[in-house]
């Protein structure tokens, strides 16, 4: 049977939605047109973000070096304050802006050596989502004034041992082991190394899972990605 279009069609219809910039239909445009733009939205890695407050939501996907974070209020009320630990791996150090791709409110971060940042995000409406990429530095390290230095990890998947194979003559070789949410499970010092060769890191105390192996030496970093089962 023919049901009647609503009596306020006139209003409420596809050309006035296109017409409003704060309409459903331009707020769904706008966020395609963001996952279209950015990779890692698309083919990126989701890590979930600690929030201090249970209404808001939040997550990070990140490919190589884009990462974006997503952050929504599902309550009703608008949240003032709301602290955010956000794991960022794998990025260069220096001085960034979170930079709000549906509007204003962006903010500035300091990465170093640090796997979990304190994020704190002020104002959120209710019912409402900041979409945050990081943008570049505005002051790095100069990568050529950093030691360079090689690592490969095998076998991969491992279960009782990683074996650790050093290109580089190096005295020590400090590393940490941590899951995708970010939780570190093991850390140790690779001493007296002297000279590039093969070591091993016992890996039987590790939840099955796949990790992230962060090698540090002088100031540079290695991070490789390993599965345990």
């Amino acid at each position: 049977p023919w049901i009647s279009v609503n009596s306020d069609y006139t209003t409420k219809n596809v050309e006035a939605q296109k017409a409003d910039p704060n309409s459903l239909w331009n707020h769904y445009r706008k966020l395609i047109s963001i996952r279209n733009d950015n990779i890692s939205l698309r083919q990126g890695n989701y890590k979930p973000v600690q929030s201090s407050n249970s209404s808001v939501f939040a997550f990070v996907r990140q490919h190589a070096d884009e990462l974006i974070l997503v952050v929504s209020n599902l309550g009703n009320t608008k949240v003032a304050s709301v602290s955010l630990t956000v794991p960022i791996i794998g990025i260069t150090a220096g001085e960034y802006s979170l930079y709000n791709l549906l509007g204003s409110n962006h903010q500035s971060i300091t990465i170093n050596a640090e796997e979990l940042y304190s994020i704190t995000v002020n104002n959120l409406d209710a019912k409402s989502i900041r979409v945050f990429k990081l943008q570049e530095p505005t002051s790095s390290f100069i990568n050529s004034q950093l030691p360079n230095f090689s690592i490969e990890v095998f076998p991969n998947p491992a279960s009782e041992q990683l074996n650790v194979e050093v290109s580089t003559r190096a005295s020590s070789i400090s590393y940490r082991i941590i899951d995708l949410y970010g939780r570190e499970h093991k850390s140790g010092v690779i001493s007296s190394i002297g000279l590039a060769g093969t070591y091993h890191i016992d890996t039987s105390s590790l939840p099955s899972g796949v990790y992230l192996i962060r090698f540090s030496w002088k100031g540079a970093q290695v991070v490789k990605k390993v599965v345990i089962h």
